[in-house]
C-alpha cells in the first residue's frame, strides 16, 4: 500500500462517524421540511409567501448559524492529533510529508460536508415532488400566479442546494485555514468562526455609516450595489439565502415573496473562489508548519497580526457604534461620526496589542 493511501485511509476511518452523522442530519432535516411544508399548505401560507423554492430559502438561511456550529465542531475533532504534541511526534516519525497528512485532512472533510449536502437536496427534491403537483392545482386562481410558477422550478431548487453544498465547503475552508494558523484546536475553531462572520459584520458596519441618515444627521451616503455585497461577504454564513425581492399586490392587503436568482453565478463563482484561495493558501502553509513550535498559539508572527488586527477591528467598531448611538440619544447635536472615529480606534488598539500578546503565548 502506497504511504499517500494509508494516511487517507487513517484520515477516513477518523472521519466515518462524521459522515454518517451528516447523512442522519439531511435526512432529519428532510423529515424537518415535511413537517414545516404540510403546515404551510394546510393553512395557504405557500400561496401567499412565494412557494415551494421560498420555503426552503428560509429553512437554509435559519439553518446556517448551525451549520457554523457543526463544522466548528467537526474541525475540533479532526485537528486534534495535529495540533496534540504526542500524536504529532508519532506520525512525524511516519513515511508521509504534512501537506500529504493535511491534503488527506481536508479531502476527507470536503468529501463528508459533500455527503451531508447531497443529501439534503436530494431531500429537498423529494420533498418538492411531494407538494409540487399540489401546489400547481392550487395556484392558477392567484394573482401573479405566473411569476410565483417561475420561481418554483427544478432547476431553481438544484441552485439552492448547490449554493448550500458550496457554502459549507467555502465555510470549511476557513476552518481548514483557521487550523494551521492556530495550534490549539478550541481557540482555532473560534477563530474560525470569528473569520467568518467577519466580512459581513463588517458590512453591516458600514450599512449603518453609509445609509442610516440618523447617524450622520444631514449626510447620507450612498455606494451603487454596495447592498447586494453583503450576500458575497456572508456567502460562509448563509447570507445569500436571504436575498428576495417583494411582489407587491395590495389587492386583500396581501403580498408574494419571491427568491432572487439573478445573482446565482456570480455566488458560484465567490464560492469557489473561496474555497481554491483559502483552502490553497492553507495548504501551502501546511508545509511551512515548524512542528518543534506547537505550543505556541499562533506561529508565524503575520499571522498573529492579521488576526488581532482583524479582532481588533471587529471589537472597536462594535464600541463606537454604541458609542455613538449612545451620544446620539443623550446630547441633542452630538458628533456621532467623532466618538464612533475614536472610541473604534482606542478600542481597536487595545484588543490589536491584548491579543496579539495572547496568541504568543507558549503552553510548552
Amino acid at each position: 500500500m502506497s504511504r499517500k493511501k494509508a494516511v487517507f485511509l487513517y484520515e477516513s476511518k477518523r472521519m466515518r462517524w462524521f459522515a454518517l452523522a451528516g447523512i442522519i442530519a439531511g435526512v432529519l432535516f428532510t423529515i424537518l421540511m415535511m413537517h414545516e411544508f404540510k403546515g404551510a399548505f394546510e393553512d395557504g401560507s405557500f400561496y401567499l409567501g412565494g412557494g415551494i423554492n421560498f420555503g426552503f430559502c428560509k429553512m437554509l438561511g435559519s439553518a446556517s448559524i448551525l451549520i457554523v456550529g457543526c463544522i466548528a465542531v467537526m474541525s475540533i475533532f479532526q485537528f486534534s492529533d495535529w495540533h496534540k504534541k504526542s500524536t504529532q511526534e508519532y506520525l512525524l516519525s511516519l513515511p508521509f510529508t504534512q501537506k500529504e497528512r493535511f491534503l488527506a485532512k481536508a479531502l476527507c472533510g470536503y468529501g463528508t460536508i459533500l455527503l451531508s449536502g447531497i443529501t439534503v437536496l436530494l431531500g429537498m427534491i423529494y420533498v418538492r415532488n411531494c407538494y409540487i403537483t399540489e401546489f400547481w392545482k392550487n395556484l392558477s386562481g392567484i394573482a401573479y400566479s405566473d411569476i410565483i410558477m417561475g420561481n418554483n422550478t427544478m432547476w431553481q431548487l438544484i441552485q439552492l442546494g448547490l449554493q448550500l453544498i458550496l457554502m459549507m465547503l467555502a465555510l470549511y475552508s476557513v476552518f481548514l485555514l483557521a487550523h494551521i494558523l492556530v495550534s490549539r484546536g478550541i481557540v482555532a475553531a473560534l477563530i474560525g468562526t470569528g473569520m467568518s462572520f467577519a466580512p459581513i459584520y463588517l458590512w453591516s458596519v458600514g450599512y449603518v455609516l453609509l445609509y442610516d441618515g440618523w447617524f450622520f444627521r444631514e449626510m447620507q451616503l450612498d455606494i451603487p450595489k454596495y447592498r447586494e455585497w453583503g450576500q458575497y461577504l456572508g456567502l460562509c454564513v448563509g447570507s445569500g439565502f436571504r436575498s428576495t425581492d417583494m411582489c407587491s399586490q395590495m389587492e386583500s392587503s396581501s403580498y408574494y415573496i419571491i427568491v432572487n436568482y439573478s445573482n446565482f453565478w456570480l455566488m458560484l463563482f465567490a464560492a469557489f473562489a473561496t474555497i481554491f484561495i483559502i483552502g490553497g493558501l492553507a495548504y501551502w502553509i501546511s508545509g511551512r508548519v515548524d512542528m518543534a513550535r506547537t505550543g505556541i498559539v499562533v506561529q508565524k508572527k503575520s499571522a498573529r497580526s492579521f488576526i488581532s488586527a482583524g479582532m481588533g477591528v471587529c471589537f472597536g467598531t462594535a464600541f463606537g457604534l454604541l458609542g455613538a448611538y449612545f451620544v446620539g440619544y443623550r446630547v441633542s447635536g452630538g458628533d456621532c461620526l467623532l466618538v464612533f472615529i475614536m472610541l473604534s480606534i482606542v478600542v481597536g488598539t487595545l484588543v490589536y496589542l491584548f491579543m496579539k500578546k495572547m496568541l504568543s503565548i507558549s503552553f510548552q
